[in-house]
């Protein structure tokens, strides 16, 4: 089995981490678009809290689960969270991944907010192929 690079013991840029080595296991990648949109601009600032912690904790996945207690590590109250989740949702930055009550919690990050229909959304596989054929350029405005 091929040996996997880890983000473990990942170094990053100082005023970025908590820890003073600078090692994490886990960070966040935003593109300057996302920060700079309209829409996301348009959420509130609790909001954008929020839909960062779910970034974090899906670990690059596109769906998460995302219970209280998850919230509560990152320092969000149960009802910031459900007031932020409903704005999330209204939004269309998130939507639900299931319809049990008893899986309850559990997420799926949108694509809509910026005008893309989930059928016509890339998915990570097509961006790899996209990056490897070169058909794309770095720094161009693609649709993911």
């Amino acid at each position: 089995m091929p040996s996997r690079k880890s983000a473990k013991d990942c170094q990053i840029l100082p005023w970025l981490s908590a820890k003073k080595d600078c090692k994490e296991g886990r960070f966040l990648q935003i593109g300057n678009s996302l920060m700079l949109s309209e829409n996301f601009q348009k959420l509130s600032v609790g909001a954008r809290w929020v839909y960062l912690a779910l970034c974090m904790e899906s670990g690059g996945k596109r769906t998460v689960k995302f219970p209280h207690s998850a919230a509560k590590k990152f320092g969000i109250s149960p009802r910031s969270y459900d007031r932020q989740i409903k704005e999330l949702l209204d939004a269309k930055f998130i939507e639900p991944a299931t319809v049990s009550k008893y899986q309850g919690n559990q997420f799926y990050f949108s694509l809509e907010w910026k005008g893309v229909r989930q059928s016509d959304a890339p998915t990570p596989q097509n961006l790899r192929q996209i990056g490897a054929t070169g058909g794309e350029k770095k720094g161009t405005d693609a649709p993911f």
